[in-house]
């Protein structure tokens, strides 16, 4: 309850602030957070159902109204615990045949095919195997800077209904190190980095992963190897 009536003003605003400038767009799409937003509208008493079947009071919809836009275009964007499952949730609100009319894109559009999506959805929540990939970075305390590699690494684990835990560790930490920290993964990548520091520990890590058997890849710094 309190997250939506905390987003609905700044919400509001941004709308009005849009219309003043004759932009008031064709659908507004809020983000919430779990178990807060809306996905079916109701005009008359400015409610709205959320996924979990809860109803509660939305000033989106009222900014829908500010602005000369139908409640039916309010399509919510709340948190949810698989990234994959909103694609469905916006097709739940009907996002997908708003597109198709505004575009006037008729038959050519095709029937929806969310399978992809659901896989996804059942792959991640039953994933039939389960590995651990050290990273070996400079760069490790603000994950951020190897936020592809990781997603990509996750990625390619959804793809084979593995779960993919990382293990991340500062290359720096491991040259005074027994290594013991990588005796327990499964795999071991070291992504890009810049200068001197932190270097002799991903040549330890590449070095532990050869003597090892330990499926190996580095990126950049010339020790692209698998």
């Amino acid at each position: 309850m309190s997250q939506v009536r905390s987003a609905g003003s700044p919400f509001q605003l941004s709308g009005l602030g849009g219309c003043g400038l004759n932009r008031s767009g064709n659908i507004l799409s809020p983000r919430y957070g779990m178990n807060s937003t809306a996905a079916i509208h109701d005009t008359t008493s400015a409610m709205v159902t959320t996924w979990n079947s809860e109803r509660v009071y939305s000033p989106v919809l009222e900014a829908a109204v500010a602005i000369g836009r139908k409640p039916a275009a309010v399509i919510s964007v709340p948190d949810v615990d698989v990234l994959y499952r909103i694609p469905m949730g916006l097709h739940a609100q009907g996002l997908d045949d708003i597109v198709v009319n505004q575009l006037k894109l008729g038959d050519k559009a095709g029937p929806v095919d969310l399978a992809e999506w659901e896989a996804a959805v059942d792959a991640t929540l039953h994933p039939l195997d389960e590995v651990t990939i050290a990273v070996v970075g400079k760069y490790v305390d603000h994950q951020d800077a190897y936020k592809s590699v990781g997603e990509a690494l996750k990625h390619g684990g959804l793809r084979q209904r593995t779960k993919v835990n990382l293990k991340w560790l500062e290359a720096q930490e491991l040259e005074d190190s027994d290594l013991a920290a990588l005796k327990d993964v499964d795999g071991i990548l070291v992504p890009g980095g810049f200068g001197d520091r932190g270097f002799e520990g991903k040549v330890l890590s590449s070095q532990f992963a050869r003597e090892h058997n330990v499926p190996y890849f580095g990126i950049c710094y010339g020790i692209r190897h698998r």
